[in-house]
C-alpha cells in the first residue's frame, strides 16, 4: 500500500471511529466532531476551537452534520499547514 493509501486509509479509521456514536454511522455531529478534533488534532490542545462555526464552514450540503467527503476538507486544511 503506497503513502498516500495509508493516510487515506488513517484518515477514514480516525473519521469512522467517531462517527456514529449517535444514531447515524456516517455523519460526524456537531459532538462527535468535537471529541475528535479534541483527541485526534494534538496541534489545537489548548486552543478552544468553535467546533459550530467549523462545521458550518465544512457541511457544504448544510444537513448540520459532516460526512467523511466534507471531512476531507478539514484533512487538506490540516495538511496545508504541514507544507514545506
Amino acid at each position: 500500500m503506497s503513502q498516500l493509501e495509508q493516510a487515506a486509509k488513517a484518515v477514514a479509521e480516525v473519521f469512522f471511529k467517531y462517527a456514529g456514536q449517535d444514531a447515524k454511522k456516517n455523519k460526524l455531529s456537531t459532538e462527535e466532531l468535537k471529541t475528535l478534533m479534541q483527541k485526534e488534532v494534538t496541534s489545537l490542545k489548548g486552543v478552544e476551537a468553535d467546533v459550530t462555526k467549523m462545521l458550518k464552514c465544512l457541511d457544504d450540503n448544510k444537513d448540520g452534520e459532516i460526512d467523511i467527503v466534507e471531512f476531507g476538507t478539514l484533512v487538506g486544511i490540516l495538511a496545508n499547514g504541514y507544507r514545506k
